[in-house]
């Protein structure tokens, strides 16, 4: 799944975008090592430093997602029912 989702990102021509969504990728993919962090952990693939360091890139990156966090979710065209959205912009 990350890896279709990175060459996915790789193929998007337009830089804004792209940029957006390297973000979401890779917030998506340290994600994902944090979810199955203790077994990473147990094979002696990732240190205790290394897992500190990914929450707090994780931590950048939201920051630095939120102020697209609507465009983006917007671009899907989801209804706000579908969001269960009460402040919704459609």
């Amino acid at each position: 799944m990350v890896n279709n989702f990175q060459k996915f990102v790789t193929e998007i021509t337009d830089e804004k975008t792209r940029e957006a969504l390297t973000k979401l990728f890779f917030l998506f993919a340290i994600d994902k090592i944090l979810d199955y962090s203790f077994s990473f952990f147990e094979s002696k693939s990732i240190t205790p430093v290394t897992l500190k360091t990914l929450r707090e890139v994780r931590e950048q990156l939201l920051s630095e997602i939120r102020p697209d966090a609507l465009t983006l979710v917007e671009a899907f065209e989801y209804s706000d029912n579908t969001l269960m959205s009460a402040i919704g912009k459609a």
